[in-house]
């Protein structure tokens, strides 16, 4: 009986310990190698601002081919990771990150800029996006997570007072520098479980027609939880920012902006936000709250 009991509490100290060594490597360990890995990347940026000249950079890197009309403040993040395609920086949210694409939106889930597993992943573009030319609506994907790091901030937008303190995004590419001005935050379903067999596309690339791109805009104005003083048109280019939520199972919070015009101010006058009073929710939240929905028979948008 004695030798059992020794097994049983040798047993029980090996998971103890383990679980230990779990807990402290994702609370600990990871949240400081990441903080690290995204200062290394940032001292990365050069200060460059012009396309980049092959020829200049051949002695220093003979076998890396760049891609054509790069600028060359990302040469050394190129060559580190070829995956990148830009850099996302919401300074008000504490939040300045690398951005990556794949051939898939998968890798990125839980891999960093180096390639190697994490929880925190890293912050992708859509695969179906392009980066040269961006499409109309460009997504880009990232965890929320707790301790702030990552899209963990977005949720500050969730407030009118969050979006005070950050109604620009700057999002560059590897070719070009451009400001975004955040038109919609809103709430939605990440599958179609969430809405009685409905999925909300919020993350294609191009549509068809102006009108189609009215009417997407018009079911956008729908959901958002409060408007802000910004005007959108069909042909501006739109950019995506989604996230997990948790109001429900599988919610996403979805941060849309519009490009800066040409010769347009940066500045907003937040003082005309108006607050919408009855955003459309998807049925899982209304569900949640032991709420009726008051969405049951809308109209389901579809880009096509």
């Amino acid at each position: 009986m004695e030798k059992v009991r020794k097994i049983i509490m040798t047993i029980c100290l090996i998971t103890f310990f383990c679980s230990a060594m779990y807990l402290f490597n994702d609370y600990v360990i990871s949240p400081i190698r990441t903080t690290n890995q995204l200062n290394e990347l940032q001292d990365l940026i050069g200060e460059d601002n012009q396309v980049l000249d092959q020829e200049s950079l051949s002695e220093k890197y003979p076998d890396v081919v760049f891609p054509e009309g790069m600028l060359g403040k990302y040469a050394d993040l190129y060559v580190r990771n070829p995956d990148i395609v830009g850099w996302i920086n919401i300074e008000a949210l504490d939040i300045s990150l690398p951005v990556v694409r794949a051939e898939n939106n998968e890798k990125y889930l839980d891999t960093d800029f180096d390639g190697k597993k994490i929880k925190y992943g890293s912050i992708f573009m859509n695969c179906e996006n392009s980066v040269d030319v961006l499409n109309y609506n460009t997504t880009l994907f990232g965890h929320y997570l707790h301790d702030s790091k990552m899209f963990g901030n977005l949720i500050e937008y969730k407030d009118v007072e969050g979006y005070k303190k950050a109604p620009i995004i700057e999002f560059n590419t590897i070719y070009r520098d451009y400001k975004w001005k955040v038109f919609a935050v809103y709430i939605t379903n990440g599958t179609s479980l969430g809405d009685d067999g409905y999925l909300f596309n919020y993350m294609f690339t191009d549509l068809s027609s102006r009108e189609i791109s009215k009417r997407f805009l018009s079911e956008v104005g729908a959901r958002t939880l409060y408007y802000p003083n910004v005007d959108v048109s069909p042909s501006d280019r739109i950019l995506t920012l989604s996230t997990c939520s948790y109001e429900f199972e599988e919610a996403r919070l979805v941060v849309m902006a519009r490009m800066l015009r040409p010769g347009e101010e940066e500045k907003i006058n937040t003082s005309y936000i108006k607050v919408n009073d009855k955003p459309r929710y998807p049925a899982a939240y209304y569900k949640e709250k032991g709420l009726s929905n008051p969405y049951a028979s809308a109209y389901r948008w579809m880009p096509g």
